[in-house]
């Protein structure tokens, strides 16, 4: 079964959105929700671009609807942002410590 941008928004963004409102001080569901909410850009454009592509012919690569979306929401960056971070977050010390205040 292929899933769809809205399978995928009910299967993973809505659960781990609201894993995260049920504990916001939790860096780890903060992360996971930063996740799952910036893979849907990802979804949608390729979803679309294999099913529908007429929705998105005006963006040349995915990197050009990317910059459309941070033109429509000022969230996406920041999104975007924590969802990389979470790829560059190494703990191999008893002394590191990660925040959501340390990511600035």
């Amino acid at each position: 079964m292929r899933m769809n941008p809205d399978d995928f928004f009910r299967s993973f963004v809505l659960g781990n959105y609201s894993d995260f409102l049920d504990q916001p001080d939790n860096v780890r569901r903060g992360i996971n929700a930063s996740v799952s909410a910036f893979h849907m850009a990802d979804q949608y454009y390729y979803y679309y671009k294999r099913n529908e592509p007429t929705r998105i012919i005006q963006f040349n690569e995915k990197k050009d609807f990317f910059k459309f979306l941070s033109k429509k929401t000022k969230y996406f960056n920041d999104i975007q942002s924590i969802a990389n971070a979470y790829k560059h977050l190494y703990l191999n010390s008893a002394l590191s410590y990660v925040s959501i205040d340390s990511a600035g």
